[in-house]
């Protein structure tokens, strides 16, 4: 019969086995998600967030962007619904921009 503190070793162990193999399960799901994504460099992902953010630190909203409606509690007045409505124009703001920061190229094919 085993002792307590062998029982204890034996449990601290496989609780360590169990921490170990959980972190190399996340590392592989983590390549399993990328496999198929683009690679981008990191020079290339940096001049994005660049785009971006110079995006983002430009943009304007103007109140017929917004299709809202108040609702009113008593002396207190709530937004109780809000739609952005311009997302097709945002989108091809956000294209420009990002057509202004590279030079995009058709893949070539080999046959």
């Amino acid at each position: 019969m085993e002792t307590k503190e062998q029982l204890q070793a034996k449990i601290d162990t496989l609780e360590l086995q169990i921490n170990n193999l959980t972190h190399e399960l996340h590392k592989e799901k983590m390549v399993l998600e990328n496999v198929n994504k683009p690679i981008m460099s990191k020079d290339v992902y940096s001049v994005l967030q660049d785009t971006i953010r110079d995006f983002t630190d430009n943009i304007t909203f103007a109140e017929n962007d917004f299709d809202w409606e108040p609702e009113f509690y008593g002396k207190e007045i709530q937004l109780g619904y809000i739609q952005f409505q311009s997302q097709c124009d945002m989108y091809d703001d956000i294209m420009r921009y990002i057509d202004k920061g590279f030079n995009v190229k058709e893949e070539e094919h080999e046959s």
